[in-house]
């Protein structure tokens, strides 16, 4: 992959039936919003995707996320919050399944373990550039950020990991990077009935009834093998 151009990605022309499908996940009636840590983390940050990636309240105008845990009562509360911008929300919205992105930021990583942060750093800023190129973010405002969040040898691995998870909005992929690096860094939800953060996937009923294993009592805690303590 030598740039953006190289993503594979499915456009959809937002006509009915034919819409993004992160459209039909959190619109026009859903009881799914972004998250509290999400929306707040853009703000932070002073990271200029926040207005193209997030979208505002219907209700408020402003960029609020909804804190993880908190219950709801009735469709008009949860439109006080925010849902993904039209970039990647939107009916007529690119889907984005490898990222051209996701490969620079994989390749900081591997940079970063085998030669340092120094060695590290030129790799990190493509990726966090090339995401700003393909939202829309001006010259001026993208080299801000970046000059803002470079590499030392305490937070390299976590700015690598944090800027990942924004140029994978949405993917599943970022649960599987917090598995093995622990970041983002997440805490527990209050009220939470588990005794940690799942780490896994419970296998479904009709596997463990058709192919009984031992390893199919397995709790959403539990760590798979390749996600060490």
């Amino acid at each position: 992959m030598q740039s953006n151009d190289d993503d594979l990605a499915f456009a959809y022309p937002g006509s009915a039936g034919q819409e993004n499908p992160w459209f039909g996940t959190f619109h026009p009636v859903s009881t799914l919003m972004l998250s509290e840590k999400l929306v707040e983390g853009f703000k932070t940050r002073n990271d200029p995707r926040l207005t193209i990636m997030v979208a505002p309240s219907k209700t408020t105008g402003l960029y609020t996320g909804l804190p993880i845990g908190t219950s709801t009562s009735g469709f008009y509360q949860l439109e006080n919050y925010s849902r993904p911008g039209a970039m990647y929300g939107g009916a007529a919205a690119t889907l984005y399944v490898v990222n051209y992105t996701e490969a620079l930021f994989l390749k900081a990583e591997a940079t970063l373990i085998k030669s340092g942060y120094v060695a590290a750093q030129p790799v990190y800023q493509s990726a966090v550039q090339a995401h700003m190129d393909k939202v829309g973010v001006s010259t001026a405002n993208a080299n801000t950020y970046i000059a803002a969040r470079a590499l030392t040898a305490g937070n390299a691995l976590s700015l690598i990991i944090e800027e990942k998870t924004i140029a994978d909005y949405l993917s599943m992929e970022n649960f599987n990077d917090w598995r093995r690096t622990g970041y983002p860094a997440l805490v527990k939800i209050p009220g939470s009935l588990l005794t940690d953060i799942p780490r896994r996937f419970l296998y479904p009923e009709a596997e463990i009834i058709a192919n009984p294993q031992t390893i199919q009592s397995a709790l959403l805690t539990d760590r798979v093998w390749w996600d060490k303590q």
